[in-house]
């Protein structure tokens, strides 16, 4: 295989990866919603347990955003920065990308994967618990 095609399967795979990992996020908000009690006056309250995946679950959220916010910003720059240092645009050429600008973007990426493994290593305790002790 050619190094275009291993990057291009590199980048199908974080893909998948990302898309999986947000379906698992709101997998797991709605499993802690489902074990959220109810306390007086209709008022939520989430246990003691859950707090702790929950807010893993919170912080993946965000650096997914993050992850695709900062790509878009670099590349924008990137191509802008291009484009104003040609005066003819008309003409496509290949421009070799610095690797350190995906460096920050796969900082996102392997941040929220870890932060997903660690909420549902909690959610499974939680539910073992659960399972085992009542």
């Amino acid at each position: 295989m050619k190094i275009k095609d291993y990057i291009k399967a590199h980048d199908d795979f974080t893909s998948l990866a990302s898309n999986v990992s947000r379906q698992l996020i709101f997998s797991g908000i709605a499993f802690i919603w489902i074990f959220k009690t109810t306390g007086t006056n209709s008022t939520f309250i989430l246990p003691n347990e859950l707090f702790l995946p929950s807010s893993a679950l919170i912080l993946s959220l965000c650096l997914d955003l993050f992850q695709y916010l900062v790509a878009s910003i670099i590349w924008y720059f990137f191509y802008r920065y291009h484009e104003n240092k040609r005066l003819d645009i008309t003409e496509d050429i290949d421009i070799e990308a610095p690797a350190y600008l995906n460096y920050i973007i796969n900082f996102f990426f392997y941040t929220k994967i870890i932060s997903v493994l660690f909420a549902y290593y909690f959610l499974f305790n939680y539910v073992v618990s659960k399972i085992c002790f009542n």
